[in-house]
């Protein structure tokens, strides 16, 4: 897998029939570009007033490996008027 950036591709071919035709090189440049990881995450269920942000409400998972900041984060009470949504 290439990383993204400016890569160098080469070929060489060589014919079979060499009698006839010589080995020919050929190079192309491709650019690969940054992806874009795609973010799941599921709208949580009510908690009861008073409870502490969890994994159960902070489980967002994504496309490829990484980390997560959450905000807020874990173990925060949220007060009443408070509106959590991913």
């Amino acid at each position: 897998m290439l990383t993204a950036g400016s890569q160098t591709l080469n070929v060489t071919f060589t014919p079979t029939d060499a009698v006839d035709y010589t080995t020919a090189t050929g190079t192309t440049t491709l650019t690969v570009n940054k992806a874009t990881p795609v973010v799941t995450w599921a709208t949580p269920a009510a908690i009861p007033y008073g409870t502490a942000l969890s994994v159960t409400q902070l489980d967002a998972t994504a496309s490829t490996a990484g980390t997560f900041v959450y905000a807020p984060p874990a173990a925060t009470v949220l007060g009443g008027a408070h509106r959590f949504s991913p």
